[in-house]
């Protein structure tokens, strides 16, 4: 089994799959999936920058989710 340590390079995917996975399990999960995302977010943001497409798929999945909340000027 492969392990993914901290500060590796796959763990802002990891985390980005992770949440979207979490966000379909339904609305009790949405505040742990959007946790997984936003650290997606942060750390595809620094590594990749912010117009990057990884990027912004992270942070499409945080907005649907604050939309599903009802906190559509938070979105």
């Amino acid at each position: 089994m492969h392990r993914i340590q901290p500060g590796s390079p796959e763990l802002k995917d990891v985390l980005h799959n992770l949440g979207v996975v979490i966000k379909k399990q339904g609305d009790k999960r949405l505040p742990e999936a959007y946790s997984n995302l936003k650290q997606a977010f942060g750390m595809r943001a620094a590594s990749l920058g912010e117009s990057h497409p990884d990027t912004i798929a992270s942070y499409n999945a945080m907005a649907q989710i604050k939309r599903r909340q009802g906190a559509h000027g938070e979105a």
